[in-house]
């Protein structure tokens, strides 16, 4: 996406699903650790996070011979509220849909 001749760099960057007593034990960690940014949700929109709502992490940038510096992927509060949904949503109505009722895997997925 920037031509020949570059560079594109990319931070450590995750996106997981984890139950909340796992999500505890991370930030715990994570109170150790001041270069490692979370933002946290559950379903219900409740969340969690060391960063501050108008802050922008850039995830990945491209330095191209002859251009300013290109930043095609930013993560924002903003913008992780609205993967929030999409992700519960598929979460929820596509992958739990597959397993029948009762079926463990689909209590994990809807929890």
């Amino acid at each position: 996406w920037g031509g020949p001749g570059g560079y594109v760099y990319q931070k450590a960057y995750l996106e997981f699903f984890c139950s909340p007593d796992k999500l505890n034990v991370l930030v715990e960690k994570c109170k150790e650790l001041p270069s490692v940014t979370y933002m946290a949700v559950n379903k219900e929109g409740k969340s969690i996070s060391n960063v501050e709502p108008n802050d922008v992490n850039a995830v990945t940038w491209g330095v191209f011979p002859a251009k300013e510096i290109i930043q095609p992927t930013v993560v924002d509060p903003v913008s992780f509220m609205v993967w929030k949904d999409e992700a519960f949503d598929i979460w929820t109505n596509g992958w739990a849909c597959l397993f029948q009722e009762g079926d463990v895997s689909r209590q994990i997925l809807e929890e």
